[in-house]
């Protein structure tokens, strides 16, 4: 798993690559939690595009990610989930959970306010 940041105007994207599982969310952890921490951003955008397989434990990683934005008060947004990863967070009731996008563009409305 690799992760790649950019940063635009206010806004945070955060580009997920490869399989999510234990080893890859290992491979992240640290930085994951720091960004997610340190309120670098008000708005984080994740694109899960590039992200091929997920399993509990990037689900875990997600999940702590997301609180630690919400304590800051920062927003957030998921987007481009392929067939598979998307099935998973189905399955797992977090569609109900998180704030997930069908593009970037509506991604960022809906980190916008």
């Amino acid at each position: 798993m690799k992760i790649h940041i950019l940063k635009e105007k206010n806004i945070l994207s955060v580009v997920f690559r490869g399989d999510f599982d234990a080893s890859g969310a290992e491979d992240i952890k640290e930085e994951l939690e720091s960004l997610c921490e340190d309120g670098r951003s008000e708005n984080i955008l994740f694109d899960m595009s590039e992200v091929l397989y997920m399993s509990s434990f990037g689900i875990k990683e997600i999940l702590i990610c997301v609180k630690m934005i919400e304590k800051h008060g920062g927003r957030y947004c998921f987007w481009g989930f392929n067939d598979n990863v998307r099935r998973v967070i189905e399955k797992t009731g977090l569609t109900d959970i998180l704030n997930i996008a069908d593009s970037k563009e509506n991604a960022k409305n809906k980190t916008a306010g």
